[in-house]
């Protein structure tokens, strides 16, 4: 109501000095009529915009008409607010959301750099939101991905199930930083920073870290560059924490540097080695950990499908090349929405604790999880074409073919 009154205050204000502008100072005006406004917004500002992060939907909409106000008058400078305005992007109501985004991308052309600055806090603070949504909701998981918003879907809480119905909640943070190549690559690279070793501070816990793949799965990439340049990081990171999740297997299922590995980590085996050994809950510990390199290499392996690359074309990109080498247009298929099934599994454990069943699945996975991992090493044999991108021609006819055009990675994690 305070804004509100201070709005038509600054109107009328406004209407007053238009008719006597001549005799008017105007930077003095500003500066008296500004003065109360803004001191008495600073003093609430932290709460305003903490109270937007709730599942009651008034008191997000309450948050939004103030903040609203509130940067519109220039009664603060918005550096504070990026976090919340990115989260509100997300919202599920559709006004929201449209409302902020639009402020959002003034606010970026305004202050250059600011929005990327504070994306990752705003991508944080984003699952938060989601994270009390879904306790109000009573759904199982968190996702970052939701119904686009041309479709006219009319069921509470669903999902779209093929990619071009859906959408990254996240879509409207990095449609925003997506034209600057420097701030896209930097969001980018740090999105994909949080499921390193590396990042030890405030560390994700899996649904989180499901809730930022959806988004890594889902962004509207648009030119070739930005789904390869998303790969490549991942790459990267795998490299180092696949392999060092691996070197843990081994050292706590004591192998002896004369046993052969493609004998350990065989089903039976390692299901004989596990009822032996008898650390259900240090491996199963150890499968959870797992789960986030198996995130990126799920992203991965949902890219190549997704824009139809191919293992040769991922290792022929250059991320120092000039701009213009990449800046190709690339084309969606569509195919089976982004779905880690091991990570849902794992959040929604199926098997009572330390049960026959409970080590054969810790066995399989951890079979599978070595798998993954030697298959980045395997370059399929293809012809090398042109173009970065591949033909999408025979699009139908993968769709047709169900199971049989799906990798070999997305197949061992499905399993």
């Amino acid at each position: 109501m305070f804004l509100q009154c201070e709005e038509q205050k600054l109107a009328a204000s406004h209407d007053k000095w238009d008719e006597n502008k001549e005799a008017q100072n105007l930077k003095e005006m500003e500066l008296s009529g500004s003065g109360l406004g803004s001191s008495v917004i600073q003093k609430y500002w932290k709460a305003v915009l903490e109270s937007y992060v709730d599942a009651d939907i008034q008191l997000r909409r309450a948050a939004v008409q103030v903040v609203w106000l509130t940067l519109n008058q220039g009664l603060v400078t918005p550096g504070a607010s990026i976090p919340t305005l990115i989260a509100m992007t997300t919202d599920p109501v559709d006004v929201i959301r449209n409302r902020i985004d639009i402020l959002l991308k003034e606010i970026d052309s305004k202050y250059s750099g600011m929005v990327q600055s504070k994306a990752m806090q705003g991508v944080r603070l984003s699952y938060k939101l989601h994270l009390k949504l879904r306790m109000l909701q009573q759904e199982k998981f968190v996702r970052g991905f939701r119904f686009c918003d041309f479709h006219l879907n009319t069921l509470p809480n669903a999902l779209p199930e093929k990619t071009h119905d859906g959408m990254a909640v996240l879509s409207g943070l990095y449609q925003s930083l997506r034209t600057n190549r420097q701030q896209r690559r930097s969001f980018l690279q740090s999105m994909v920073k949080l499921f390193s070793e590396e990042f030890s501070h405030d560390k994700p816990q899996l649904m989180e870290y499901i809730f930022i793949a959806d988004n890594l799965a889902m962004f509207p990439y648009q030119m070739i560059d930005e789904p390869l340049y998303v790969m490549r990081q991942i790459d990267q990171n795998i490299a180092q924490t696949g392999q060092s999740l691996l070197v843990q297997y081994k050292l706590q299922l004591r192998m002896q540097e004369s046993e052969d590995e493609d004998i350990v980590f065989l089903d039976e085996n390692m299901m004989s080695r596990l009822s032996q050994l008898g650390q259900i809950e240090t491996f199963h510990q150890l499968f959870l950990d797992s789960q986030v390199p198996s995130l990126l290499l799920y992203v991965r392996t949902f890219l190549m499908q997704l824009y139809g690359f191919n293992e040769t074309k991922v290792a022929e990109y250059q991320p120092s090349e000039a701009a213009k080498v990449y800046e190709k247009a690339v084309t969606r298929r569509n195919i089976h929405m982004f779905k880690p099934i091991t990570a849902l599994e794992a959040l929604n454990f199926p098997f009572e604790w330390g049960s026959f069943q409970h080590t054969a699945f810790l066995a399989e996975k951890i079979c599978s999880f070595r798998k993954m991992l030697l298959s980045l090493d395997q370059v399929e044999e293809v012809e090398v074409s042109n173009t970065i991108t591949a033909a999408n021609d025979d699009y139908d006819e993968e769709e047709d073919g169900g199971e049989d055009s799906r990798g070999p990675i997305m197949e061992q994690m499905e399993h």
